[in-house]
């Protein structure tokens, strides 16, 4: 698969909870994704699991954070924008440890 424009895969989508994927199609092919939840918020396309409802994202992407609240997902939002402003995103600083 393809990523353009971007560090790399997790820069372009993720997974949500339900193993869906969520990401940016001007970073990676789509036509090979049909499924994938497309966003517009390129922060939007960063999400990390925390548990079977509950993702956590960075504030830049309000509307996707509202879009995945409204479809019953629990968000958590965290200000970021320090590390946004160096590409940094969520996925770059999580490190989940069961």
């Amino acid at each position: 698969m393809d990523v353009r424009g971007c560090l790399h895969l997790k820069s372009a989508m993720t997974a949500l909870p339900d193993g869906g994927l969520i990401g940016l199609p001007e970073h990676v092919d789509t036509s090979v994704l049909p499924c994938m939840r497309v966003v517009r918020e390129p922060a939007g396309a960063h999400v990390v699991v925390l548990g079977p409802d509950h993702v956590l994202m960075a504030a830049s992407a309000p509307r996707t954070a509202a879009s995945l609240a409204a479809d019953g997902l629990r968000v958590t939002s965290v200000d970021i924008s320090e590390f946004e402003a160096l590409d940094g995103c969520v996925t770059c600083l999580s490190v989940l440890v069961p």
